[in-house]
């Protein structure tokens, strides 16, 4: 009996592990109305069959109407080694059971890695709220520029970029794309420093497909902390001038946005060849989809780590909770190098010490809006201080790598201690030490 029952529980164990022999293969199954009206699937195709192209015929078997490769800007030269084929399929009614049948059915396909809905992911209220609006302006003379006030700018100082700028004082130009609600083509302290021709909308539900269209604020908010114009008498100075923005518009009419077009503006920064972007959202809605195009990337990301006060390390936190190499992920600090806390008991910035990176100035930072200015608070705006710090960097050593640049941005920060226990690398973003640091790598 008792060798009956060894043998029963080693069968359990063997079912259990071979059950999981394809990893990461998570079935999104389900009972309830959520997905009753998704009719869309993202599905991630394993590397041995990369080079494989894909129709309609080949999914027969689900009545798929309509496919789509969110990859197609990836030739074989520009393929990294984590690489792998993203489609989206369309499929011919929308019905749970038929989206359950199909997942269930793709899943047991050998050339399939990862199936899952093109779901809808909601920005934080955080982040899109922008209810304190104000038409600041500033005149205070500065050394550096004439639309620079240390008063209400200040995390350019303590994260050093005036010294910085004395040390990239020739910098090469660098593109940088901020995947966002788009940016405000006619604001007056942004309208310069966009390259228009590069930027796209690409979400497929909106109202206004226009990329300098931004109706929630947000992405005009990250694209003046990086690269507001200096010394136009107006406003405030990003903190990087070597800067052409490239907005890659993703929002959707249900304010937030969905897998597909977050795949499809990874996708379309490659393909123009962009080496850094911005990406200053973050939820607890994972995609394996979504990660997948963000470790196809051949550039490097800096995203925010997110503003609902919980540590990452025991909480999951997308995209930080990735664990990319390709991703600096920031929380937020305030003027005096402690965690951004809003005093409501609901905002302030998450943290983990082995999912964070680094902290950068998150709390009252002074920046654009659509038509105006804003005193505003949270992760979003911590990213872009090292998207801008980023950006000198590249533009003075246009040779670096990724994993270079973020090796020089992480490894010199201002060692806080305060900060030591929530981030990995303990502290605070030095903009002058990190473009005078040498990589190792």
């Amino acid at each position: 009996m008792k060798k009956i029952i060894a043998f029963y529980g080693f069968l359990c164990i063997l079912l259990f592990l071979t059950s999981f022999a394809k990893i990461d293969k998570k079935i999104y199954l389900s009972s309830n109305d959520e997905i009753a009206n998704i009719k869309e699937v993202i599905v991630i195709i394993n590397k041995e069959y990369e080079n494989y192209s894909y129709s309609i015929a080949d999914f027969s078997e689900i009545n798929c109407e309509e496919i789509e490769c969110l990859t197609s800007a990836y030739d074989k030269a520009n393929r990294n080694e984590n690489f792998r084929q993203i489609y989206k399929l369309k499929l011919q009614t929308y019905n749970k059971y038929d989206l359950n049948y199909a997942i269930e059915k793709l899943l047991s396909r050998e050339d399939i890695y990862y199936v899952e809905p093109n779901c809808l992911v909601k920005y934080e209220d955080k982040d899109i709220t922008f209810n304190t609006t104000s038409n600041i302006s500033s005149n205070s003379i500065y050394p550096i520029g004439n639309d620079y006030d240390p008063n209400k700018q200040y995390g350019f100082e303590l994260c050093n970029f005036p010294l910085a700028w004395d040390i990239a004082t020739n910098p090469y130009e660098v593109k940088v794309g901020v995947i966002d609600t788009g940016i405000d083509r006619y604001h007056e302290d942004l309208k310069n420093m966009i390259d228009i021709d590069l930027c796209k909308s690409v979400s497929s539900n909106v109202f206004n497909d226009d990329p300098l269209y931004d109706k929630m604020g947000h992405g005009t908010k990250i694209a003046s902390v990086i690269a507001a114009e200096a010394n136009n008498f107006v406003g405030l100075v990003g903190v990087a001038q070597n800067v052409k923005l490239v907005s890659i518009r993703i929002d959707t009419l249900q304010n937030g946005t969905d897998d597909e077009s977050r795949i499809r503006a990874v996708n379309y920064a490659n393909e123009i060849g962009l080496k850094l972007v911005n990406y200053s959202f973050a939820s607890n809605n994972y995609s394996l989809g979504f990660k997948q195009s963000m470790a196809n990337f051949n550039g490097l990301i800096v995203v925010s780590a997110g503003n609902v006060r919980v540590n990452i390390d025991e909480e999951v936190y997308y995209p930080t909770s990735y664990n990319l190499d390709n991703v600096i992920s920031v929380g937020a600090s305030d003027e005096n190098d402690n965690i951004w806390d809003a005093g409501n008991g609901l905002d302030g910035s998450n943290y983990g010490k082995n999912t964070v990176d680094i902290f950068a100035p998150g709390k009252n930072i002074y920046c654009a809006i659509p038509g105006s200015y804003i005193i505003d608070s949270g992760t979003s705006l911590s990213a872009p201080y090292v998207t801008g710090c980023a950006a000198l960097i590249w533009g003075c050593y246009p040779n670096r790598t990724p994993q270079q640049v973020k090796e020089m941005i992480c490894k010199s920060v201002d060692i806080v201690p305060q900060l030591e226990d929530y981030c990995i690398y303990g502290g605070r973003l030095n903009a002058r030490s990190a473009i005078t640091t040498k990589p190792t790598m």
